[in-house]
């Protein structure tokens, strides 16, 4: 007899377990209903909490170890990748949306600012109806790493109908990373090959053209005996960020047991820097002094 006793307390207290969380009616996560509206993207939750601004720290230990400051709006300083892309967010939703009840909400996206300013949509989350009213959704860009190529954004929903806020920090993958902005050699045709960033060589902005150099790699760190491949490209424009730009090598093979470095230069206002130099704590672009190549 105490046995079954014991038994149907134990089931009470399930009974009643589930009851409260039935009850919560915390809003659906803001993923579920995240449509990408690019390629090759994927996102998954850094970390979540039940309430609006309910953790201001999140840690991201599995891409960048960072910490990441959601108690700072950075609304205005957008975040941007390295092709010079800026990622806002904005409201989103049907116009005629309604839920049982008759209330509406809106949903919100996410999109990107190109360097030329016209603007991509790159992922969208829709209004839902959970029990009969709605729930809305506000994003809000939390920055980029770069070298990864991940979007940190910060997702709450708000579900009408209890009350009930659910703050989300997303992870959004698969955007430009900085090996984009790296050159690289084709074989064939031998071309040097790299992608504009907005801000070449730590340059303050937009540079004027690009030179590409070569030498023999016995001489490094010495650039003083590097030859010009190209000079003042690319032709007719000055690069814009996120262009391709590719330039045909003309050089011969090195002979056997040598081998040659490419790098590619930077010029803006009459000033050329050559790579990036790390002094004193600090990354800055290298200034070029005695290198042949080009003038």
């Amino acid at each position: 007899m105490r046995s079954a006793g014991r038994v149907g307390f134990l089931f009470l207290l399930v009974v009643a377990s589930v009851a409260s969380q039935v009850n919560s009616a915390v809003p659906s996560s803001a993923t579920s209903r995240l449509v990408f509206q690019m390629p090759g993207l994927s996102a998954n939750v850094a970390g979540s909490c039940i309430g609006l601004g309910c953790a201001p720290y999140v840690t991201d230990g599995v891409s960048t170890g960072v910490l990441i400051d959601t108690s700072v709006d950075n609304s205005s300083h957008p975040s941007m990748d390295p092709l010079g892309n800026v990622y806002v967010q904005a409201a989103y939703g049907p116009g005629d949306f309604r839920c049982a009840n008759g209330a509406s909400n809106s949903g919100t996206a996410i999109g990107r600012l190109r360097p030329d300013n016209t603007y991509e949509t790159v992922l969208t989350i829709d209004p839902v109806c959970e029990s009969g009213a709605p729930v809305g959704t506000k994003s809000r860009t939390r920055g980029f790493d770069p070298v990864a190529g991940v979007l940190y954004v910060e997702f709450e929903s708000f579900a009408a109908g209890t009350g009930d806020f659910l703050t989300e920090f997303v992870r959004v993958s698969g955007l430009p990373t900085l090996f984009e902005v790296v050159a690289s050699y084709v074989p064939s045709p031998p071309s040097i090959v790299w992608r504009v960033p907005p801000m070449p060589e730590a340059f303050p902005g937009p540079v004027d053209s690009f030179d590409v150099l070569a030498g023999d790699l016995a001489d490094l760190p010495d650039l003083s005996l590097a030859q010009a491949v190209a000079c003042g490209v690319p032709t007719g424009h000055a690069p814009v960020a996120g262009e391709e730009v590719s330039v045909l090598d003309t050089l011969p093979d090195p002979v056997s047991r040598t081998g040659r470095y490419y790098v590619v230069g930077a010029r803006r206002d009459g000033e050329q820097r050559l790579g990036r130099q790390y002094v004193g704590g600090a990354l800055s672009g290298r200034p070029v002094a005695g290198v042949a190549g080009c003038p």
